[in-house]
C-alpha cells in the first residue's frame, strides 16, 4: 500500500491537471477562469477599469464568476453616476447572474430539507453548488442595495431588506459548512493518527503489494480514508475567503449600528459582533479570490470608519502594513493612494495627504467619478488648516460633478466662500445658499441627515443674512475638531471668543459656547471649558423654563 492511500487527496481549484482547453473557457470552477477572474480584479487596482469590464463581458453570459464580476462593475458605475440607465444595466445583470447561479445552486429533496431541518449532515456539496451559493448571496446583496437607490418608495425599501435577509442567510450556511469541515478534518486527523501502527513501513510487507488486485487496493484505500468532508474540494481557498469577506463584512457593518437597532437585528437573527468579524477579514487576507476585497473592507473600516467614529479597535499601523503589501504590487493602483492619503490625513499630515489625492487623480481617467473622493477628502485637509479658499475649490469640483447629495457639498462651498470673505454676504454665497433647499435628496425614501441639516442652516442664512461660525460648526459635525493643530485651535478659540462680545441669540449663542468648551478642552484649558459647559446648562435650562 502507497502512503498516498491512506488518506484522500482533496480536490484543488488551482491544480495543474491537464484541461480541456475549451472546458477552461466556459467551467467556472477551472483554474483559468478563477485565474482570469482574479486577473480581472488586479487590472481594477491598476486602473484598467475598462479593460477588465471588456474580459467579464464577455463571458457574463456562460460564467457565474465572471456575470457576478461585471454586474459588480455596473453596480459600482451606478452608485457613482445615480443615472437611472445605470441602474436598470446593474439590476439585469444582478438577475441574469442569480438565475446563472440558481441553475447550478444546490436544491435539496423534501427529505434533504428536512434533514438539514433536523440539524442532520446532509450528502457533501459540489465544488459548483458551493461557489453558486456564495456568488447568490453577493448577488443578492447588491440587488438588495441596488433596490434601495432604484426607486425611493416603502415597497422597494421592504424587497431590498428581505434580499440582504436572504443574503445574510446564505452567508450563515457557508460558514456552516466551513467549520463543520474544520471540525471533520480536526477529527479525521485524531482518528488517523490514533489508529496509525507505530511502526509502519510500506517496503516491510512486500507480499501485500504484490499479492493485491486494484479493486482491493481501492476498497482497502477507501476503507482507510478519513470521512468526506461537508464539501469536496476540502482546501478551496476561493471558497474559504469568499465567506470569510461575506460573514466579517457582515458582522462588522452590523457592529456600527446603534445598540437599540443592535438588538432588534439580534433578536432578527443578524449578529454583530466587531472582533469575530474583524478575525474572519484578517483570515480572509491571507490569500484566495476574495482577499483584495477582504484588503480593502479593512482599509477601509481601520482608516476611514475607524476614525472618524473614534473606534477604539481602530489601528493605523494594521492598516498601513496592509496598505504596503498592496502598493508593493500596484504602485499606481488609484484605490491604494486613495487609502495612502487617508491614513496620512489621519495622521494630521494633511499635506501629506493632499499630495497623495492628487497623485491618485493623475493616475487614472477611465473613472471620472473615483477622482470625486479624493477632492472630498482634500476639501476636508484644506479645512481643517483653515484654508478656506482651497476648500472652496474642492467644494465646487464636488458639486458640478457629484451626484450624492449635492445639497450638502453646495453648502460646503458656500460656508468656504463665507468664511474666505469673513464672513460677508456676497452674490456668490446668497445664490448658493438659496439653492440648497431645492437640492435635497433622499436615499430609500429617507432623507440624508447632512442635507437635512444643511436645509435648516441655508434658510436661516436667508432669513438672517447671516451665519454665526458655520465653518467651525460645520468641522464639529464632520467629528473633525479634535484632529486639528494647536496653532489652528488658538485662532479658532479666538475667533469665537470675539464672536460672544457681540449681541447674539440663543441659538447662536449656545454654539458659540459649545465651540468655545471644545476647543478650551482641547488646549488643556479645563477650567475654562467647565465654566462654558455650565453656561451652556444654564442656558438651556433658560429656554426650557420660557418654552
Amino acid at each position: 500500500i502507497q502512503p498516498s492511500m491512506l488518506t484522500e487527496q482533496p480536490v484543488n481549484l488551482l491544480s495543474t491537471s491537464q484541461q480541456d482547453p475549451e472546458e477552461d473557457a466556459t467551467t467556472f470552477c477551472s483554474r483559468a477562469v478563477l485565474r482570469e477572474v482574479k486577473f480581472t480584479m488586479n487590472l481594477c487596482l491598476d486602473n484598467k477599469f475598462v479593460e477588465a469590464e471588456k474580459i467579464l463581458q464577455k463571458k457574463a453570459e456562460t460564467s457565474i464568476y465572471h456575470s457576478l464580476g461585471y454586474a459588480s462593475i455596473l453596480c459600482i458605475k451606478a452608485v457613482m453616476t445615480f443615472n437611472k440607465i445605470d441602474i436598470t444595466a446593474a439590476m439585469d445583470q444582478l438577475n441574469h447572474t442569480l438565475s446563472l447561479s440558481n441553475k447550478q445552486a444546490r436544491r435539496d429533496s423534501w427529505l434533504g430539507s428536512f434533514t438539514k431541518w433536523m440539524g442532520g449532515r446532509s450528502d457533501a456539496y459540489s465544488q459548483m453548488e458551493l461557489h453558486a451559493e456564495l456568488v447568490i448571496a453577493e448577488a443578492s446583496l447588491m440587488k438588495g442595495m441596488m433596490t434601495f437607490i432604484e426607486e425611493e418608495s416603502l415597497m422597494n425599501f421592504v424587497k431590498g431588506t428581505m434580499m440582504i435577509n436572504s443574503c445574510h442567510k446564505t452567508y450563515q450556511q457557508c460558514l456552516k459548512l466551513l467549520n463543520d469541515h474544520s471540525k471533520t478534518t480536526t477529527t479525521t486527523t485524531t482518528m488517523t493518527s490514533s489508529q496509525r501502527p507505530l511502526s509502519h513501513n510500506p517496503a516491510s510487507s512486500p507480499a501485500i503489494v504484490s499479492s493485491a488486485t486494484p479493486s482491493s487496493t481501492n476498497s482497502l484505500s477507501a476503507s482507510l480514508s478519513p470521512p468526506k468532508p461537508p464539501y469536496e474540494c476540502a482546501h478551496d481557498q476561493d471558497f474559504t475567503s469568499g465567506v470569510r469577506f461575506g460573514v466579517g463584512s457582515f458582522q462588522v457593518l452590523l457592529s456600527l449600528l446603534p445598540q437599540r437597532l443592535l438588538r432588534l437585528c439580534s433578536a432578527l437573527g443578524f449578529k454583530g459582533d466587531r472582533v469575530e468579524g474583524l478575525n474572519h477579514l484578517k483570515l480572509g487576507c491571507q490569500g484566495g479570490l476574495r482577499d483584495i476585497g477582504c484588503t480593502l473592507f479593512l482599509l477601509l473600516y481601520h482608516a476611514v470608519v475607524g476614525v472618524l467614529f473614534e473606534l477604539p479597535d481602530s489601528d493605523l499601523a494594521y492598516a498601513q502594513n496592509l496598505l504596503d503589501g498592496q502598493l508593493e504590487l500596484h504602485p499606481k493602483g488609484a484605490l491604494l493612494l486613495y487609502f495612502k492619503g487617508r491614513i496620512l490625513h489621519s495622521s494630521g499630515k494633511y499635506e501629506a495627504a493632499i499630495e497623495a489625492y492628487k497623485e491618485a487623480i493623475d493616475t487614472q481617467n477611465e473613472w471620472r467619478q473615483l477622482h470625486l473622493g479624493c477632492y472630498w477628502e482634500m476639501f476636508w485637509c484644506n479645512a481643517l488648516q483653515l484654508q478656506w479658499t482651497e476648500a472652496a475649490k474642492c467644494a465646487e469640483v464636488l458639486s458640478k460633478e457629484g451626484l450624492w447629495a449635492v445639497g450638502y457639498v453646495t453648502y460646503l462651498m458656500a460656508v468656504s466662500l463665507y468664511a474666505a470673505a469673513g464672513y460677508k454676504k456676497t452674490e456668490e454665497v446668497t445664490e448658493l445658499m438659496s439653492r440648497v433647499p431645492t437640492l435635497l435628496k433622499r436615499i430609500a425614501g429617507k432623507s440624508i441627515p447632512n442635507e437635512k441639516f444643511s436645509m435648516l442652516r441655508a434658510k436661516r442664512f436667508m432669513e438672517k443674512g447671516e451665519l454665526l461660525l458655520p465653518e467651525l460648526e460645520m468641522i464639529y459635525i464632520y467629528n473633525g475638531l479634535r484632529a486639528m493643530d494647536k496653532p489652528i485651535y488658538e485662532k479658532s478659540l479666538a475667533n469665537v471668543e470675539n464672536q460672544l462680545n457681540r449681541k447674539l441669540d440663543q441659538d447662536d449663542t449656545a454654539v458659540a459656547y459649545l465651540l468655545q468648551q471644545v476647543f478650551s478642552t482641547q488646549l488643556g484649558q479645563f477650567e475654562k471649558a467647565e465654566t462654558t459647559q455650565n453656561s451652556i446648562m444654564n442656558l438651556l435650562a433658560t429656554k426650557a423654563i420660557k418654552s
